[in-house]
């Protein structure tokens, strides 16, 4: 991944936080709120290639100037947002909160921005 698509990706997670982009859910562990909430809330983001599911792949790079002034609208947006509101469903999550999106959004962007050096 290079950084245009990172900036791309990241922008797609937080499109489907706020329900712009749809999302096929998908079964599995991590549905289960006791475990939802261990790696949110206490285990470390993994390291190394995580597969991300395909509705986090779908913006393709264009002008990066253009790229990033979208994340910044994103993440204010995301950042109005109600935490106690009704968010929209992860695909491997489930229903998570404002408080679970903000988190999980959270790590996902640090992560990203450190492969990167930034």
């Amino acid at each position: 991944m290079h950084a245009g698509q990172m900036v791309c990706h990241v922008g797609d997670q937080l499109r489907v936080a706020l329900g712009e982009l749809e999302t096929a859910g998908v079964p599995g562990f991590l549905r289960f709120r006791p475990l939802r909430q261990l790696f949110v809330y206490w285990l470390p983001w993994p390291k190394g290639r995580i597969e991300a599911p395909p509705e986090m792949l779908t913006t393709t790079p264009s002008e990066w100037n253009d790229d990033v002034s979208a994340l910044h609208v994103l993440i204010e947006n995301f950042g109005k947002e109600d935490p106690v509101a009704k968010w929209a469903s992860h695909p491997s999550f489930g229903p998570l909160s404002g408080d679970e999106w903000g988190i999980l959004s959270w790590k996902h962007l640090d992560y990203h921005l450190q492969q990167f050096g930034v």
